[in-house]
């Protein structure tokens, strides 16, 4: 994603809620990967695309799932949150 599209970012943050407040009913943690995401993005301004955490399309744009790099990003962090059990 883009974290400097608003669409994209608000569109993730509404989900993100609805997730969390459905996670907590039944006693469940949730794994942050948008934060996480986000915080490897910084040194290209917030562009997952360009962080190559995404699959690159043959025309230079991306995909919107994970690349080998995101998914390894994300197991990341389910480990962490797992760790801190």
């Amino acid at each position: 994603m883009n974290y400097n599209h608003p669409a994209e970012v608000n569109g993730l943050i509404a989900l993100d809620g609805v997730l969390a407040q459905v996670a907590s009913a039944f006693d469940v943690q949730v794994a942050d990967a948008f934060s996480a995401f986000f915080a490897a993005d910084v040194p290209t301004s917030g562009d997952s695309c360009a962080a190559g955490l995404l699959i690159k399309l043959p025309g230079g744009a991306c995909d919107i799932h994970p690349s080998l790099a995101g998914q390894t990003r994300i197991a990341q962090t389910v480990v962490a949150l797992i760790r801190k059990k």
